[in-house]
Formats: structure tokens, sequence, C-alpha cells
């Protein structure tokens, strides 16, 4: 006898299954994207420009420190000027064809939406720039090394203890990560965090899958999809409060220790 089989005789859609809809996989859809695509925002660059340290004593404003920090749009050059000669900086007037050097007192962020991401943490603008893009290379590289392995994991122990293995280990390294100080730590502790959302977003549809009638999976798959799209959703809503990625990190990544409370 299948399996299936003895899954009509005991109940293929009943209370218990619609409970653990409810309670489970709609949860776990709807936070998923909190806890997998947060690093999206956490390495967001804001708008920036040459930090010119003779210009903090004037009180400016951002498009005057713009003004006369470099040519518009520009990001990575300043004028080569020196300030300390200018006595009077709202009535001067900068020169065209004034030359240019490249930044060499670091950047000014615009703070208008973040007081502060990843990147500017750690300056990953222009000749650095790469580095943005390096992160969510290897958190993607990450996902293709897990799920090969978790998923001969939950075959082998079981799809239940998993899932609370790899909300754990998602846990600690989603935490961990927005509070890092070097680097090189922050990408391998996202890499491996990365190596996790796979299973973390498989698991609870495939657990539910495979204790409902056939006829029911594919509303079991929209059920995930509409779930998961009103939790992407509201993710920028909590990036726009946040004002700070290791506020986003920490709130969003916390949310994975309210999966531990179902081990029953």
């Amino acid at each position: 006898m299948e399996f299936e089989d003895i899954l009509i005789e005991v109940g293929d859609y009943g209370k218990y299954q619609s409970n653990l809809i409810m309670i489970f996989l709609v949860p776990a859809a709807s936070l998923l994207p909190w806890f997998s695509m947060n690093i999206l925002f956490m390495v967001s660059v804001p708008d920036h420009w040459c930090h010119v340290p003779e210009l903090d004593a004037f009180n400016l404003s951002i498009p005057q420190q713009r003004y006369f920090t470099s040519p518009h749009d520009e990001h990575c050059m300043r004028y080569d000027m020196n300030y300390s000669e200018i006595t009077n900086i709202m009535n001067y007037t900068v020169s065209n064809g004034t030359s240019t050097k490249p930044c060499d007192h670091g950047w000014q962020y615009d703070q208008t939406y973040w007081d502060a991401t990843a990147a500017t943490k750690w300056d990953m603008v222009c000749d650095d720039a790469h580095y943005n893009s390096f992160v969510l290379t290897m958190y993607n590289v990450g996902s293709i090394i897990g799920t090969p392995i978790y998923g001969a994991l939950s075959d082998k122990i079981g799809r239940k203890i998993t899932f609370f293995i790899t909300i754990i280990i998602t846990a600690v390294t989603a935490i961990s990560s927005v509070l890092m100080h070097d680097f090189t730590a922050f990408v391998i502790i996202k890499t491996i965090n990365g190596s996790l959302m796979p299973c973390v977003f498989q698991l609870p549809y495939i657990i539910i899958l495979e204790i409902v009638a056939p006829e029911m999976r594919t509303r079991m798959n929209g059920i995930v999809n509409v779930s998961w799209t009103i939790g992407a959703c509201i993710l920028p809503v909590l990036a726009y409060y946040s004002r700070t990625w290791v506020t986003l990190g920490l709130l969003t990544s916390s949310v994975t220790l309210i999966f531990l409370f179902y081990y029953t």
C-alpha cells in the first residue's frame, strides 16, 4: 500500500492540515522574505560624495556640500582646492574647469533614508563598489552549496529536525552577521546564512505537501506564493523605519526564533 493510500484512509485534508497551514505554512512563507531578502537593503548604497574636512565647519546643506565638493553627479572625485583659503564660502563660486582629484578623506552619505548601511560602514563605493555585488554573489553561492547538503540531510534525518537545525543556524548567522566589524567575517557568515535560505523556504512547503491530498498541492503552492508576496511587501516598510542596517538585520533576523516554538 502506498503512503497516499494510507493518507486517504486517515484523512488527506481535514482540520489537522488546515490548522497546520494557518499556523505554520502561512507564517513561515510570510516571514521568509524578511530574513532572506533583507540583504538587498542592508548593502544598499545611498547617494554619496567626497568628504572634505575643511567644509565641516561651515554647516552647509547637502546641495551646498555637493556644489563645493565636486562636479555635478560626481561621486569619486573632489575639487583640488585649498578650502582653508576661502573666508566667505557663501559668496564663493567654483570656477569651471577646476581640477579634481580622487577622494582622499573618505565619503559622506546622504542620510535621507538611511543612517547607515553595510555599504557605508565599509565604504563599498567607487574603487570598492564591486564589494557590494560580491556580498550578494557569495550569498547566492551559499544557497547553491547548501541546497543539496540540507536536501540530503532532510531525507536522512527527517524534514522536521532538519528544519529546526536550519532555523537555529539561520538565527545565529543572521544576527551575528550584522554585529561583525570585519568585512571578511561578514561575507563568510553571510555565505553560510545564504546556504540555508532554500531549505528554510522549501521545508515547510514540503512538510505540508506530504500530508495533503495530491489535488490540494496546487493550492498549497498558491498559498505559499501569496504569503511570500505579502511578507515581501512588508519588508520595505520595515527597512524604511529601521534607519540602520543593524536595526533592520536584528529585527528581521530575530523572527526566525519564532519558529522554535513549533517544535512540539
